[in-house]
């Protein structure tokens, strides 16, 4: 019986080291399983890379000497700011190194590269027929944003079928095609002469 009580006991406190909540970045947990370090968020569960790590700062001067005190040093830097820093020092995991990023650069942004396994599934029934999907790798942009109602995205084509169901004039009422404030509503909107024939924003165009 007492051996019984110590193996369950021992199983239990394996579990709970295995699981247990190694730091916190940006609202996300990261867990170490088996060697490997894993973020959990509501998006899904990722292995870290544990080389790279990406950071954007307002002193770049003052980055390049925490860099070279703790031997890491800057693998790429994107024109937005963000700069992904490559773990030469291999005294440290990344965990270290977000902590030593974080403590020396406190109003700095850092966030950890991963590989990911999703929580969600892609519920298009068209999307066996949509090979661009995984041509362009777009399935992983879905642990970074799954909708966003304020980003505006402008179509340069030779046209786009906006009765689709998926763009918003379709047969529901989701409404993704923006449409000018400043004039009148075609009474088809498949047919600009069917606007008011009056430029109502003044910006020379007619029911554009």
């Amino acid at each position: 019986m007492k051996f019984k009580i110590l193996y369950i006991f021992l199983t239990l406190l394996c579990f709970t080291a295995k699981s247990q909540v190694l730091y916190e970045l940006n609202g996300n947990k990261v867990i170490k399983e088996d060697s490997i370090f894993w973020l959990y968020s509501n998006s899904g569960k990722f292995e870290l890379d544990n080389e790279v790590i990406t950071i954007k700062v307002d002193d770049y001067t003052k980055l390049q000497k925490t860099l070279s005190r703790y031997g890491l040093s800057v693998l790429r830097t994107s024109k937005s700011g963000y700069i992904d820093v490559y773990n030469d020092n291999k005294r440290f995991d990344i965990i270290d190194v977000a902590k030593l990023l974080k403590e020396a650069h406190p109003n700095s942004h850092v966030e950890f590269n991963c590989f990911g396994e999703f929580y969600f599934t892609l519920n298009d029934e068209y999307l066996n027929d949509q090979w661009y999907i995984d041509k362009m790798n777009l399935k992983n942009t879905w642990d970074i944003v799954r909708g966003e109602n304020q980003v505006t995205v402008a179509i340069i084509d030779s046209g786009v079928d906006w009765t689709h169901e998926d763009l918003g004039l379709g047969n529901d009422s989701y409404q993704n095609i923006w449409l000018n404030p400043g004039e009148d509503a075609w009474t088809n909107p498949n047919n600009p002469n069917t606007g008011n024939g009056v430029d109502n924003d003044g910006n020379g165009f007619i029911d554009d």
